[in-house]
């Protein structure tokens, strides 16, 4: 106890406490959302602004992610017609990053899911800014839920193609 009271970032922590005290799903959601935003995240800047719009631009797709999954997927599926790719070819990492994320307008939600069923993420690249996302995106997909139909739309319309 006396340790943790003589950190000099015992305010912040103290702060933090009580914005989320006896609100232990929004304090969860809070931090995947300020380390999400910036992995190297401390303490102190957990509670700056930045993190804040952090939290809030995640949390609205996060309270509707089975809409917005579903509206990427559609997008996907016209990418794919478009260019007349199949999946396979959208989630191969050759070299730089995969295709998928190219595409305008996917949530990082999105591509966290479709992991789960296509294991991509771990592929290996030369772009250091993919394999930092890579490496946000395969933790953060579990702490992703989406209901059954969502699931059933994925495996319906993607995974066939």
């Amino acid at each position: 106890m006396q340790s943790i009271l003589a950190r000099k970032d015992i305010s912040f922590i103290t702060r933090l406490a009580y914005k989320f005290d006896g609100k232990p799903v929004e304090r969860k959601e809070y931090l995947i959302s300020c380390f999400k935003h910036n992995k190297n995240a401390w303490v102190g800047g957990l509670l700056d602004s930045e993190c804040e719009s952090a939290h809030l631009d995640r949390m609205k797709v996060v309270n509707s992610i089975d809409h917005f999954i579903i509206s990427d997927i559609k997008k996907i599926i016209d990418y794919m017609n478009e260019h007349d790719l199949n999946l396979k070819d959208l989630l191969k990492c050759e070299l730089d990053r995969p295709l998928i994320t190219q595409i305008d307008g996917i949530h990082d939600e999105t591509i966290a899911i479709i992991d789960k069923f296509v294991p991509f993420l771990q592929q290996e690249s030369y772009n250091p800014y993919w394999n930092e996302r890579r490496f946000m995106l395969r933790k953060y997909h579990e702490f992703l839920s989406i209901k059954a139909n969502t699931y059933q739309f994925i495996e319906d319309n993607l995974l066939v193609l």
